[in-house]
């Protein structure tokens, strides 16, 4: 059965309950997570290995998601010591 486009991303909502750019969104952001506590992490190496056109715009959907910087996560996996 081939859907539209504008009827996969209704259907796709219904199914998962956010639409498809959103769920791809917060995928990203929860594989950002895993990424940044790794030792030698940076924002922009995460924000460029995930597909993210700039660390700034990375920076912008993660804080939106998780209410905190990304650098905030490397601060604290450094015990206070920031890297870019």
């Amino acid at each position: 059965m081939a859907l539209s486009v504008s009827r996969f991303k209704a259907r796709f909502k219904q199914e998962i309950g956010v639409p498809p750019a959103e769920n791809v969104l917060r995928r990203k952001i929860s594989e950002a997570k895993k990424l940044l506590v790794r030792p030698g992490a940076t924002v922009t190496v995460v924000a460029f290995r995930l597909g993210f056109s700039s660390s700034q715009y990375f920076a912008t959907v993660f804080k939106r998601y998780t209410g905190n910087s990304p650098g905030a996560l490397l601060t604290h996996r450094q015990g206070g010591a920031k890297t870019g």
